[in-house]
């Protein structure tokens, strides 16, 4: 748009779970802006947005899980739409929150969709071109990159939505958990359908 140069990128982080100790039993939002270099920019400014393919990401974070001595992660479909409808109401109101009214945060988002978790964690980012450079914007910052580095969760999934009249233009969701089962295997106190907290 003319007179608003290029879009920055931004990224937030909640992680959240059951069990993780009581370092983790408060609320707290890590708001992060990834150096922008002048040759990140220039590429950035030939690059179409492109949404983010699930299919596609999965090489992207599980390449670097592995260099980390990690499990992959697996696509869950359920948390794809969970992170779908909230980039996509992210865009809508043109903010970057973990806690967009009257979505709510991601415990509640978990909840309200009938998503059972022992550990929960989410990374958003806004601005970002396409799923690489998503993935280098969070891995450019220690606590979004903790979050990808994330022992204890097994599933993922991610999504973006786009508002051409937007200053970031792009929001991108990144949902990772542990889900609950709802029979078989040692669970945590409190029965199968708990839900953690979500920081």
């Amino acid at each position: 748009m003319p007179g608003m140069g290029l879009p920055t990128r931004r990224s937030l982080l909640v992680l959240g779970g059951i069990g993780l100790g009581a370092s983790l039993a408060g609320c707290s939002l890590f708001p992060v802006a990834p150096p922008e270099t002048d040759a990140s920019a220039k590429m950035r400014a030939k690059r179409p947005y492109r949404p983010v393919d699930p299919q596609g990401f999965a090489p992207i974070i599980n390449a670097y899980r592995a260099q980390n001595g990690l499990a992959p992660w697996r696509i869950d479909d359920r948390l794809t739409a969970i992170a779908g409808a909230y980039a996509h109401h992210l865009a809508e109101a043109g903010q970057m929150t973990h806690e967009l009214a009257p979505y709510g945060g991601l415990e509640k988002r978990l909840k309200d969709a009938g998503y059972a978790y022992l550990v929960a964690g989410e990374n958003l980012g806004e601005g970002h071109t396409d799923m690489q450079d998503a993935f280098d914007g969070w891995h450019a910052s220690p606590p979004h990159d903790r979050g990808m580095r994330d022992a204890e969760a097994t599933v993922f999934g991610i999504a973006s939505a786009f508002r051409a009249d937007d200053r970031y233009q792009s929001y991108w969701c990144l949902i990772f958990a542990k889900p609950r089962l709802a029979t078989g295997g040692p669970q945590p106190s409190g029965g199968p359908f708990e839900w953690g907290a979500a920081l």
